[in-house]
């Protein structure tokens, strides 16, 4: 058996000793008293810690966009708010920002902030995306004066390099 199964069990054995049962005396006043026992139901989750051989970090591939596939240029994305569309991004500026709430990854077709087209994804680091270029697939939205797609999948995103 190996160390960290017999550190788990340690350590659940352990907690459902800590845990317990209670006993619980009712009474009513017409009636015998009698026990009720409480139960506690345990989830236990166990992540294991990568060792020195799990250190490679794998970056998903993008499918390369068709020839006839139709799309618009980031400058002209403030055309088509409300429409689902594909927007060409000739060179993303990806920035994955862990310490912001949900933890999102920007990816500006200029520098911020004069950028005119935004797409984002919420909770995954893509900025292996940086300076690559892309099209994205999705609703076209305004955020604060400029238009922005919100990408929940890579398949929404398609390199456009040779």
């Amino acid at each position: 058996m190996n160390n960290k199964r017999v550190v788990f069990w340690l350590l659940f054995a352990i907690f459902l000793a800590g845990c317990g049962m209670q006993n619980v005396e009712i009474t009513q006043p017409t009636q015998t008293p009698f026990v009720i026992t409480q139960l506690v139901t345990v989830i236990v989750e166990v992540t294991a810690t990568p060792g020195p051989q799990d250190t490679e970090t794998l970056q998903p591939t993008l499918t390369v966009v068709e020839e006839s596939a139709e799309w618009v240029n980031s400058s002209e994305a403030l055309n088509y708010v409300g429409s689902k569309t594909r927007v060409k991004v000739t060179s993303a500026q990806c920035s994955f920002q862990e310490g912001i709430n949900g933890s999102p990854t920007f990816c500006n077709d200029q520098p911020f902030p004069d950028h005119n087209f935004t797409f984002l994804v919420w909770g995954q680091d893509w900025s292996h995306l940086d300076k690559k270029c892309v099209i994205v697939e999705g609703l076209v939205e305004l955020y604060e004066g400029k238009p922005q797609i919100e990408v929940s999948d890579l398949d929404q995103v398609f390199s456009c390099e040779d």
